[in-house]
Formats: structure tokens, C-alpha cells, sequence
């Protein structure tokens, strides 16, 4: 898991070409004016959901977890809490959804902690790493996020 601001981002270029795609689209002008949708940035290894939601209590969340893509979940605005434990701190609550490249957990992990995440940040979230998103801060709030998913395993690279 990593944690920072987009403007401080520029070394995780260095992770690899499709990060470096991934940047980019986070990095162009005027992202709140996206409407909400999938945005196909490099075939399968790199896409953006734009999304815009409520916030919710704790109690009405779950764990979840990928196995295909990374998570570059980047706040365009509002404030909300990203929950992140080690995948092993958590039980399964569903099986495995290889389309959706979902699955979810449950359980209060010894090692977990709660991010509070606002405009300008962004976590990556490996599939090591259980995650619960869209956590009410203080009270329920709107909030605009771009989730970047970026493969695992890529299969194409820019040439």
C-alpha cells in the first residue's frame, strides 16, 4: 500500500510503463469534469473508473480485494477514510468473482488502519492488500474518485 499526493507521484513511473500511462491520465487538467464511466487507457492493462458516491458508516462496508489489477484510488474531492489491512488479517465473505475481479471479507483486523483520504491524494492498493473504500470521515459526504486498475501481469506494452 502506498499512500501519497498525485503532485509528489512522479517516482512511481518507475514501477513500470503502465504506471507511467496511469500518471498521466491522472495528471491531465480538468479530471472533474469527467462524467462517470470506464475510460480505456492501454487495452486490458490499464483502465479508469470515474465514479461519484456517498460515503457510508463502517458498519455498511466490506473488506474487498482484486487479483488481477492493481488500485490507484485517487480523490478528485471530497474526504472520505480508505480502511487497508494485510489480506491475511481478513475472511473470505464471498468467493472469488473472476469477471469483476472481486472478491470480499470480513473481520476487525489487529493490523488494519483507516486513511483519511481528500482531494489530491491517491492510495495504491496491491492484491495483498484488503481494502474498504468509501468510508464516512465524519458525516456521509459526496465524493469523486478516479480508480486507475492496473494489471498484475500486463500483457501490452507501449512500444
Amino acid at each position: 500500500m502506498i499512500v501519497d499526493a498525485l503532485n509528489r507521484a512522479n517516482y512511481l513511473k518507475s514501477l513500470g510503463p503502465n504506471f507511467e500511462i496511469a500518471l498521466a491520465f491522472l495528471n491531465k487538467p480538468r479530471l472533474d469534469e469527467l462524467e462517470d464511466d470506464r475510460y480505456d487507457l492501454h487495452g486490458k492493462d490499464v483502465f479508469a473508473i470515474v465514479q461519484t458516491y456517498n460515503t457510508r458508516p463502517i458498519d455498511q462496508r466490506k473488506w474487498e480485494a482484486h487479483k488481477k489489477y492493481l488500485d490507484i484510488q485517487y480523490i478528485i474531492s471530497g474526504n472520505e477514510y480508505i480502511g487497508y489491512t494485510p489480506l491475511s488479517e481478513v475472511a473470505p465473505l464471498t468467493e472469488y468473482d473472476d469477471e469483476k475481479d472481486i472478491y470480499f471479507f470480513k473481520g476487525q483486523p489487529a493490523h488494519g488502519c483507516f486513511v483519511p483520504m481528500s482531494a489530491g491524494r491517491f492510495m495504491v492498493l496491491g492484491p495483498q492488500d484488503a481494502h474498504m473504500p468509501c468510508v464516512t470521515q465524519t458525516v456521509p459526504e459526496e465524493v469523486r474518485k478516479i480508480v486507475v486498475k492496473v494489471a498484475v501481469e500486463p500483457t501490452v506494452y507501449p512500444k
